[in-house]
């Protein structure tokens, strides 16, 4: 969806979005075949509560190892949320989802309901908006009402751990967190382990939070390859992955060049760094500690031409 018409829309419909919730229909298949068409209540871990009647009243609960299979209703505004995340536009998606998952809570206990995906959602919306102190608080809040969520959406889950240490800024509990990652190295043969077979999303945000253990480590050089490899493995897909990684070479380059003003070679690299953090990440704009990098270096000088050897005339070869 074009992004304009998404934020145009979004002022129209986010203050009809973010309504009270209504109770959702749900559709269940039971171990003998039978259907029920209810109204979702509310969940537990061994059953579904529900209500033959939209404005609740003469509850009971289905157990779950009497259900074959269900379907349950979307509720209204989920699709906006949905697009509005995807759109990009995380600012909104985190307020529609924080609605949701209010709204929904009771259905957290049923794995991959809208109760979880939804609080699930809203912490990915803090995390592509960097907002990684106050994930941590909410998913701290979250455990005392664990998410329900099977194998494809506890990979995301298990993720949003790590940026949560990164919030806290616990580099102890973040490197812990990173060895489970990590593949085994007996031999030490390589500076530092490499990262499992994992996609290419997951390596990049890997990567960039351990070149944020590496500077803190006082490790650069580590740091410097880590936020390289953030920055390319995954084609920068991730905007904030892309634009802090290249602010994290920066800042390595930058350090640098405080030990070696004159290194036309860092220069060159600090400038295609700033470049591409102003053209692709930041808006036309670089940090202002950085805008010194803006200016194009000179380019080296020519190598020099070796004359060849004249030949004496008078000796014979």
């Amino acid at each position: 969806m074009n992004r304009p018409f998404l934020t145009a829309l979004l002022s129209l419909l986010l203050p009809c979005a973010l309504h009270a919730a209504d109770p959702l229909s749900i559709s269940i298949i039971n171990a003998s075949g039978e259907i029920t068409n209810a109204f979702v209540l509310g969940a537990e871990p061994d059953g579904i509560v529900l209500t033959m009647q939209q404005g609740g009243g003469n509850s009971f609960k289905m157990p779950i190892q009497n259900i074959r299979e269900y379907n349950i209703e979307e509720p209204k505004g989920w699709s906006l949320a949905v697009a509005t995340f995807t759109g990009g536009d995380f600012a909104n998606a985190e307020k529609l989802f924080a609605q949701l998952g209010n709204d929904y809570e009771k259905l957290i206990p049923l794995r991959d309901s809208y109760g979880s995906l939804a609080r699930l959602y809203y912490f990915r919306s803090l995390r592509e908006q960097g907002k990684f102190a106050e994930l941590a608080v909410a998913m701290d809040k979250q455990r005392a009402a664990p998410l329900s969520l099977g194998a494809y959406y506890n990979a995301d889950f298990i993720e949003l751990q790590g940026w949560a240490w990164v919030g806290k800024k616990d580099w102890q509990a973040l490197e812990t967190y990173l060895k489970d990652f990590q593949e085994e190295d007996a031999q030490k043969l390589l500076p530092q382990p490499a990262f499992k077979d994992m996609p290419p999303a997951r390596i990049a945000a890997l990567s960039f939070m351990r070149g944020l253990w590496n500077e803190q480590q006082k490790r650069p050089d580590l740091a410097n390859v880590d936020y390289s490899t953030a920055m390319t493995v995954d084609f920068g897909s991730s905007p904030y992955i892309m634009a802090q990684a290249t602010l994290g070479c920066l800042r390595i380059i930058d350090g640098r060049l405080q030990a070696k003003p004159d290194d036309l070679g860092l220069k060159r690299t600090a400038h295609a760094l700033a470049v591409t953090f102003r053209d692709i990440s930041g808006s036309g704009t670089v940090p202002p500690e950085f805008t010194k990098y803006l200016e194009k270096p000179p380019e080296p000088a020519p190598a020099k031409k070796e004359e060849p050897a004249k030949q004496d005339p008078d000796k014979k070869g």
